[in-house]
């Protein structure tokens, strides 16, 4: 895991640390999907997800034990 803030601020680190990675996943919270467009911005290699997609909604899905284990398994099978 990684900070997407420092990706987003080219901060040198957490760029190699991404391109280095075998994988990057990235979750975003809402159809916005800033997390994908700095992934797009800095061209490295992403797997996508929106967390609305799995009937989850900022501010208003509340977050359980077994909603984390449902949407974890979902996004498993995906990759």
């Amino acid at each position: 895991m990684s900070c997407l803030v420092s990706m987003g601020a080219n901060q040198p680190k957490f760029l190699q640390d991404a391109r280095d990675s075998w994988k990057n996943v990235v979750i975003d919270g809402c159809p916005i999907a800033c997390g994908k467009k700095i992934f797009e911005t800095l061209g490295i290699p992403f797997e996508h997800f929106i967390t609305t997609d799995y009937g989850v909604e900022k501010k208003k899905t509340p977050i359980t034990e077994e909603l984390i284990a449902s949407v974890t398994a979902a996004i498993e099978e995906r990759l």
